[in-house]
């Protein structure tokens, strides 16, 4: 997606990963309202629980700041 930091491109490094998941633009619910974060994107019903999506680029600029 092209994330960059200062001008730089922005590598993450990802231990592991559990479960990867195909959601459609309906199944991502508004984050509830407790819930300020602005990297917040939404949520998702998962079985059992309820999964929090973050953006990344939102989520970066908000460390960087």
């Amino acid at each position: 997606i092209g994330l960059y930091a200062f001008e730089e491109p922005l590598v993450l490094r990802v231990d592991t990963i559990n479960q990867i998941y195909n959601l459609e633009s309906e199944e991502i619910h508004p984050a509830p309202a407790h819930i300020r974060q602005p990297f917040v994107e939404g949520v998702v019903e998962a079985k059992d629980s309820y999964l929090i999506i973050i953006s990344i680029q939102k989520l970066v600029a908000e460390l960087l700041n």
